[in-house]
């Protein structure tokens, strides 16, 4: 049996049920436990910016840690909704094992009400992880709101 962790972390437990042909036990419960460790962790794993005003500037942190033994490389960080967000630095560089790097992204909402979706790829070059993929949303509202 395999129990995929991607997108997970911390503890998992998962219960699997046996059916047998004995009469005395016909169901058995296996419990798994586990710790989930990320090599690479980013936090947050999703960005609400919540209710923003057109033409207004809003900010949120970005923390990204190496937990591996080894160094990780970013090949790129990737915005999708490129025309309201930014991210700086935007550049490429290795975290070595321990390290941690901080950005800030940028909403800079356009003049379209309503809610807006949209994400951040952090490209690497692990050959398990070549991506990890941050999911961002807003509520654009006018300026007499």
């Amino acid at each position: 049996m395999s129990i995929p962790t991607t997108y997970r972390r911390g503890k998992l437990k998962k219960d699997i049920k046996v059916v047998t042909n004995d009469p005395k036990a016909k169901t058995l419960t296996l419990s798994i436990q586990a710790n989930i460790i990320e090599d690479l962790c980013i936090k947050p794993l999703s960005i609400n910016f919540g209710i923003v005003k057109q033409g207004s500037s809003y900010e949120k942190e970005i923390v990204i840690t190496n937990k591996s033994k080894n160094p990780v490389s970013i090949m790129d960080i990737e915005l999708k909704m490129a025309k309201m967000l930014t991210i700086s630095p935007p550049h490429k560089f290795t975290l070595a094992p321990g390290q941690t790097r901080k950005f800030v992204l940028t909403l800079v909402p356009g003049s379209k009400e309503g809610i807006v979706h949209g994400y951040l790829v952090v490209k690497t070059d692990i050959e398990y992880l070549p991506k990890k993929t941050i999911r961002v949303r807003a509520k654009v509202v006018g300026d007499n709101n």
